[in-house]
């Protein structure tokens, strides 16, 4: 055997560090198509997901856009209103008074739509009244004259809704401002007569009313609930 007989290595023994080497490089290429799978289907997951969300979200624009401005909301359909309440006539549409027209108070201040136990009757309105005081605030006054009737029986915790009442006037604008009956412009204050018990079971009086220069109406109202209006324009 000669010397390359010897010591050559056949060509067809496979060379272990080749196949090592060959060995971890398919290994490594393994791993990285997986690891490019894993990827691809992540991209095409999440693609997946924003194209999914994205037709969702097409799909709820379209239905907004379907639906009416005008569509009530369930809060809008559950709401009452103003007709699912109670309505009482004279708490609601207060009478409006002329000279000559009548009203008639309740019993109890604090139940207004109980039975009634006075009847008032405006007998005068004069809008632009001259005050007799010299001393008196300046400004306009309004001068409502009444004649008030109750009943024979009215029990002794009755008050007079003259007494018991507050006045408010209504301005050009819709402002409302609460106002007082004025005793600075009688010598005999009359309107005492309408707040107090009443000499007998009748009296007479009137109301000399400071108001705003542009009232057009006077309002008498018990426990927040309108008696009666006057028109002061």
């Amino acid at each position: 055997m000669n010397y390359n007989d010897q010591y050559s290595i056949p060509f067809s023994t496979p060379n272990p560090l080749s196949a090592e080497k060959n060995s971890g490089w398919s290994g490594k290429k393994k791993a990285g198509i997986a690891v490019g799978s894993i990827a691809a289907l992540a991209v095409t997951f999440f693609t997946g997901t924003e194209v999914g969300y994205n037709n969702a979200k097409q799909d709820v624009l379209e239905a907004a856009s379907d639906t009416p401005d005008s569509a009530p909301s369930d809060a809008d359909a559950q709401r009452p209103s103003r007709s699912d309440f109670p309505q009482d006539s004279n708490a609601n549409h207060p009478v409006i008074l002329s000279a000559g027209d009548s009203a008639e108070a309740p019993c109890s201040t604090f139940s207004p739509t109980d039975e009634m136990c006075m009847t008032i009757t405006l007998t005068g309105v004069t809008p632009d009244a001259v005050c007799p005081n010299p001393y008196a605030d300046a400004g306009r006054y309004v001068a409502l004259d009444f004649d008030a009737s109750m009943r024979s029986d009215i029990g002794s915790d009755f008050f007079s809704p003259f007494s018991a009442g507050q006045w408010s006037a209504i301005t050009a604008d819709d402002r409302k401002t609460n106002v007082h009956a004025y005793s600075a412009c009688e010598d005999k204050w009359s309107y005492a007569d309408l707040s107090a018990k009443f000499p007998g079971y009748s009296a007479s009086g009137t109301a000399w009313i400071h108001v705003p220069d542009n009232t057009v109406e006077l309002h008498l109202a018990i426990a927040s609930a309108p008696l009666f209006t006057v028109s002061v324009e």
